[in-house]
């Protein structure tokens, strides 16, 4: 009865370890399908890692000490080559990992954070905006309000000294390094400089100001476009191509692109279908509005309409908002 009752025990004993081993086994597989890294990996920047986990976190090794640099991050942005350090997010905020060794350099304590730019970055806290250093330091204060209209998308970052920024109202203006207005918040929207030139809208017309802030050209233009050789200008359904002077024509007419346009023929193929004929007009746009080219090439309906089809040969119906005209090919209303 003594050897029944030990081995017994043994079997207990070895039934309570095989279980407890299974049971350790599938806890192990259910937390790595949870929670485990999916074998994914990705080069960063100058000899380090992304790992990413199922979950959704990523986490950053050093390939050179083969050690974690960071805790399991939201996510870390993209950067670009110049950088020395990324924004990252972590429990929803951000804060700054240095692109050099992987650790965190600024921890995350801000609601929103950009890209670093002449040595500035621009983060929120307390619902307002204003930039540090690369030691984390406050250089222009916490004063301005976050953008009130998220469709006119600002990067907040400084080309040639400048920023981009914006009121209480939703208008935009230049601040220097110091914070102060450069130019006032009085306009719609101001781009990044390119060449030189920075594209100004106010009151849905566009204008340019030059590296001086100077207004280059007035408001009085649909759109403007910074090409490497010129400034592409619309106006009233037409569009030229002028040097940087602003005065010289390089191009009296250019378009953005242009299609050919069909019309039924009033015939079916043999599979039932409508026989459409080539027109010998084209289709042009100039900054999203639709005109009408001869096969010449001369503009004989300007850029001004939302759709235009063709109807016949010569005879267009030419859509502006909920309203349709028809046109022939001299530009001519008909009925």
């Amino acid at each position: 009865m003594k050897k029944l009752n030990r081995f017994w025990k043994v079997m207990l004993i070895v039934l309570a370890l095989t279980t407890t081993g299974v049971f350790g086994i599938l806890s192990w597989h259910l937390y790595q399908k949870l929670y485990g890294h999916s074998n994914y990996t990705e080069n960063y920047s100058r000899g380090l890692e992304k790992i990413f986990y199922r979950n959704g976190t990523v986490r950053v090794i050093n390939t050179q000490t083969l050690r974690y640099t960071t805790p399991k991050l939201d996510w870390i942005a993209n950067y670009d080559q110049d950088d020395s350090l990324t924004v990252f997010c972590y429990k929803c905020k951000r804060g700054y990992m240095s692109l050099y060794d992987g650790k965190i350099a600024i921890p995350a304590h801000y609601q929103s954070a950009w890209m670093f730019s002449e040595g500035l970055g621009a983060v929120i806290k307390d619902n307002q905006l204003g930039f540090i250093n690369y030691a984390g330091k406050e250089v222009i204060p916490f004063k301005f309000p976050i953008n009130p209209v998220p469709a006119t998308k600002i990067d907040f970052v400084f080309k040639k000294g400048f920023c981009t920024m914006v009121n209480s109202k939703g208008k935009h203006g230049l601040i220097n390094k110091k914070g102060e207005w450069v130019i006032q918040p009085e306009y719609d929207y101001i781009r990044n400089p390119e060449h030189g030139y920075r594209v100004v809208l106010k009151n849905k017309k566009a204008g340019l100001l030059d590296s001086l802030l100077r207004v280059a050209l007035p408001f009085e233009y649909d759109a403007i476009t910074i090409a490497e050789d010129g400034l592409i200008v619309a106006r009233d359904g037409m569009q030229k191509k002028l040097s940087f002077d602003g005065r010289t024509v390089i191009t009296p007419f250019v378009y953005d692109k242009a299609n050919n346009i069909y019309y039924n023929s009033g015939k079916v193929n043999k599979k039932g279908e409508d026989i459409q004929i080539i027109s010998d007009y084209l289709v042009f746009n100039i900054n999203n509005k639709m005109g009408l080219l001869d096969k010449n090439g001369k503009v004989v309906i300007k850029a001004r309409f939302d759709d235009i089809s063709a109807l016949a040969n010569d005879l267009f119906s030419c859509k502006l908002g909920d309203f349709n005209i028809m046109l022939n090919a001299k530009g001519e209303v008909t009925k």
